[in-house]
């Protein structure tokens, strides 16, 4: 809990510089670990660069979507596997 208190404080004293560079550092690991993902499973095709810079610049965006889609797959498995 001292951590989330110290990062926060840190997020309340921050310059644009510096969150734009932590927003674009955030981005990039997102983009690392979903090409990582798609990549060693096989979805889709190649990644071109667009398509990574895209990812990085939006991964909020891209993030929730992966996040609620997790969860609307995972509990409608718990449930299919509750029914049966």
């Amino acid at each position: 809990i001292r951590f989330l208190k110290i990062f926060f404080v840190y997020l309340d004293n921050m310059s644009t510089i510096q969150f734009i560079s932590l927003y674009l550092a955030l981005g990039f690991v997102w983009l690392g670990i979903i090409e990582y993902i798609t990549t060693s499973w096989k979805v889709g095709g190649e990644w071109k660069t667009g398509e990574r810079i895209i990812q990085m610049l939006l991964w909020p965006v891209f993030f929730f979507n992966f996040v609620i889609a997790f969860w609307i797959e995972f509990f409608k498995q718990n449930n299919d596997t509750y029914n049966d």
